[in-house]
Order: C-alpha cells, then sequence, then structure tokens
C-alpha cells in the first residue's frame, strides 16, 4: 500500500480490495499531488482510479489524458450544493452514491 502525505488531511492511497487494485487521490486542486498521483496509479497498473479534480483547467485535463492516452473510463461526479439545505447532510447523500457507484464498478454492475 502507498502512503501519501501525512501532515495534511488529503490522501494519496493505493489499496487492494477484493483483488481490485484502487487508487485514491484527494487532492483536485492546481499544483496539487494529482499530476503525480495519476501517473503513479497508472505505472502501479490500478483498476480503479478516485480521485478529486477542479470543474476546468489542468486537473480537468490530466485526468481527460488520462481517459484517451491509459483507457481509464472516467466518471465525472459533482458534490451536492444548496444554499439552504444542510451541507453536512448533502454530503452524507453523497458519499452514499459515491459508495454506491464503486461497489458497482467492483462488482462489474456498471
Amino acid at each position: 500500500m502507498h502512503e501519501g502525505p501525512t501532515d495534511t488531511y488529503d490522501i494519496t492511497k493505493i489499496i487492494t480490495v477484493n483483488g481490485i487494485k484502487i487508487g485514491i487521490e484527494s487532492q483536485g486542486d492546481p499544483n496539487s499531488n494529482l499530476f503525480t498521483s495519476l501517473a503513479l496509479f497508472d505505472k502501479e497498473k490500478c483498476d480503479l482510479i478516485i480521485c478529486a479534480t477542479r470543474t476546468k483547467g489542468n486537473t480537468v485535463n490530466e485526468v481527460m489524458k488520462y481517459e484517451s492516452n491509459s483507457g481509464y473510463d472516467v466518471i465525472w461526479l459533482s458534490n451536492l450544493f444548496s444554499g439552504q439545505k444542510d451541507k453536512d447532510e448533502l454530503n452524507n447523500k453523497s458519499s452514499y452514491f459515491v459508495n454506491s457507484l464503486i461497489d458497482d464498478i467492483m462488482k462489474g454492475v456498471l
């Protein structure tokens, strides 16, 4: 397992679950770990990569490069936002959906 930086709340990890190698990068800002992490995940032949990006710009371009050059199938997701609804509840809904999506991908349903 690859351990990322330990001095932040962000993570860079490679884990294996039920024989599926998963790369996870939580930094998606310009000048972040994303650029080196994607190269690492590709080199380590991760079956599934989960990463954050901005909505446009260099981080999106980097993910699109890996989609076209490495054959990864990219599924774009966005957080739920509201000016009136509770942010934590919306984050819980988003995380439930992401977990369900990952589970379906790992089961071969999607």
